[in-house]
């Protein structure tokens, strides 16, 4: 697999900072030592300032470097390798640490304004805010970047987008896809269309916000609904041809793709076999009204997943941007070669089943009470899966020697020992270990860490249906309402599985698909080997806390207990706030980084977790027992809008 180059930039807290009036003198030695030095996955902002700073990398030379110095830290500790292993590390921090670029957590606003009027100084050299995205925003963290770069990195990011109205929040998030950690993959022919947009008219416990209590009602709504927001597909040779790129042994079937103002999802879908045998035509018009031959696109996706398509006059201009910006496309994430096939829950999966008796509770504990009892027992199989987990993946055939020592090094010395001499399983010091590591995962199990059957898949809205847009026809679909596809759970003749997605809050929100099994839908999404299709035709996104299909994750499981005993109901929805649109002032982006700090979203699960432990404290239907439930309704909204 493709290596991700991981490169070194410096961290601080804010308070540290104002302890030195921000302005500090650092070396990277003594950055690691306070651990002040992070790691961050090669992305478009770093490319973009080595370009600047004309800093070629060789990633051979340096996979070389750290090769040569596994290899020496395995020799005779003598003078001559400490020497050679000390000049190995300046060498790669040269080639790796970039000082033009700092992450600063954001303990108080007034650490963050004084830095914006300040400017902070950091071995001379001043920094300005760059970016914050919205996971950075949720983490308090802000990127900084050295200010006699900053207008040539800007204009780079930026990519030439004409000017155009648009919220703070968005275009902080979107400017910020640029910091995205990336795979390098081949660039592909594509093609942008329009999103679908219809009304249906759906049951749903609509929320009115008020003072001092919501108004929580069942209403039927008509309501508007994205049918593959976020998503897009691309042809099985791209997908082939990628696979290469990232040196794969396998053909994921779903990709994260980023580039500038690019973000989402592609699965794998064979719409050139579609436009021949289904919709007899090969030309399609694009987002800008131009005609496109998809008989020569690779990859087709949506409006929703160009965030600023409106800032370019077509996909011709964009690309000709990203050609002057050194745009590169880049994949987040891929499907993995195999799904799990036993996952652990959380607790916020288990409150909102109905496990109201002895019989339940033990029933749903049983899997993860007999795999403790295993180790416990000392099977010595067991024991070493469970030591090493994920790395008993890949055959000892399929690794090299200098791979094996690596992983073999990196253990704990009683699982080298254990490794090395099965009959170790009986020694005190070993079997006091092995305790000591089953302890936190038993202790874990006490709060809802339980194993069950499942694992969890990307959300996908029915492909199919997708092409009957992009083409041009009546849109139909695969599935009705209600029906879903899972190669997983088909393999497995299973029909029926609970889905959840965290964060999960109200017992609507565990939803039960049917998976269909037939031929067409097997021939059509036969590539999926991966994944949750969903039909277009509901309300499953509600129900999954408004998700959407840019790369969003659902648990699913065939635990009869979780299957059996689930709730129902209407998902709870509401008026979402509208936000002033605006032509944006780079200098007053960081406002909306202020409002952006300090999310309650930790905060309101948690008090739905305590409304959940009070609701057996009272009868059901009492007045208590009805307000609780109440107020678990608007802690759903109340998350709802925190994330908004």
């Amino acid at each position: 697999m493709q290596k991700l180059q991981q490169f070194y930039v410096l961290k601080f807290n804010s308070s540290r900072l104002k302890k030195d009036n921000y302005n500090i003198n650092i070396t990277i030695q003594t950055a690691r030592k306070n651990e002040e030095l992070i790691s961050l996955g090669d992305n478009q902002v770093l490319r973009s300032i080595r370009k600047i700073k004309g800093k070629d990398i060789d990633f051979e030379f340096i996979n070389q470097l750290f090769k040569d110095r596994r290899r020496l830290t395995r020799r005779r500790n003598c003078i001559e390798n400490k020497q050679k292993i000390l000049q190995i590390d300046k060498d790669i921090d040269n080639l790796l640490f970039i000082p033009e670029y700092v992450s600063v957590v954001i303990e108080k606003h007034s650490h963050y304004r004084q830095m914006i009027k300040k400017k902070l100084t950091i071995n001379g050299k001043k920094y300005i805010r760059l970016l914050c995205g919205a996971g950075n925003a949720r983490r308090n963290t802000v990127f900084f970047v050295q200010e006699d770069i900053y207008e040539e990195l800007d204009n780079i990011l930026r990519n030439g987008h004409n000017s155009l109205k648009i919220t703070e929040s968005k275009y902080n998030a979107y400017y910020a896809l640029s910091n995205s950690a990336t795979y390098s993959v081949s660039e592909p022919r594509v093609c942008v269309v329009p999103d679908k947009e219809i009304q249906m008219v759906k049951k749903v416990d609509w929320a009115i916000e008020q003072e001092p209590d919501d108004i929580i009602e069942e209403q039927e709504k008509e309501l508007t609904f994205n049918l593959w927001d976020g998503m897009g597909i691309c042809s099985p040779e791209l997908a082939e041809k990628w696979a290469e790129d990232l040196d794969l042994d396998y053909t994921p079937c779903s990709f994260c793709i980023r580039n500038y103002f690019v973000k989402g999802m592609v699965c794998v879908f064979d719409f050139h076999k579609f436009s021949k045998e289904v919709a007899g035509k090969h030309i399609i018009t694009d987002l800008y009204g131009n005609e496109v031959d998809t008989d020569n696109i690779d990859m087709i996706i949506t409006e929703s997943q160009f965030k600023l398509w409106k800032g370019y006059e077509s996909w011709e201009h964009y690309l000709n941007c990203c050609k002057e910006n050194d745009g590169r496309w880049g994949v987040t994430k891929f499907s993995p070669k195999e799904d799990k096939t036993a996952v652990f829950t959380n607790y916020q999966f288990l409150q909102v089943l109905n496990l109201n008796t002895p019989e339940k509770i033990e029933g749903i504990c049983k899997p993860t009470v007999e795999w403790l009892d295993k180790i416990i027992s000392q099977d010595s199989d067991y024991a070493l899966l469970y030591l090493l987990g994920g790395l008993c993946d890949k055959s000892l055939n399929e690794m090299e020697l200098d791979d094996f020592m690596d992983v073999f090094n990196s253990l704990e010395p009683p699982v080298r020992a254990l490794i090395l001499n099965r009959d170790m399983l009986g020694d005190t010091y070993i079997k006091t270990k092995l305790a000591r590591y089953l302890n936190t995962k038993i202790n874990e199990s006490y709060i809802g860490k339980l194993l069950v059957n499942g694992n969890f898949q990307t959300m996908l809205s029915d492909p199919y249906c997708l092409c009957e847009h992009i083409y041009g026809m009546e849109i139909k679909g695969l599935l009705n309402e209600f029906e879903h596809y899972s190669q997983y759970w088909n393999k497995r003749d299973v029909d029926t599985v609970v889905a959840m997605r965290a964060p999960l809050t109200y017992y609507s929100e565990v939803n039960t698909l049917h998976l269909q099994n037939n031929n067409k839908v097997n021939e059509w999404y036969k590539y999926l080997y991966s994944g949750i299709v969903y039909n277009v035709w509901g309300k499953d996104c509600m129900l999954h806390a408004d998700a959407d299909f840019d790369g969003d994750i659902v648990f699913t499981s065939n635990n009869k207990f979780m299957v059996e005993n689930t709730f129902g109901g209407n998902p709870i929805t509401y008026q979402k706030k509208p936000t002033e649109k605006k032509y944006i002032d780079t200098k007053d982006l960081y406002k909306a980084d202020l409002l952006s700090f300090d999310t309650k979203i930790g905060y309101i699960t948690n008090s739905s977790t305590t409304l959940y432990s009070m609701l057996p404290l009272f009868e059901e239907g009492s007045k208590e027992h009805e307000t609780i439930l109440h107020r678990l309704k608007e802690c759903r909204v109340a998350q709802g809008n925190e994330i908004d």
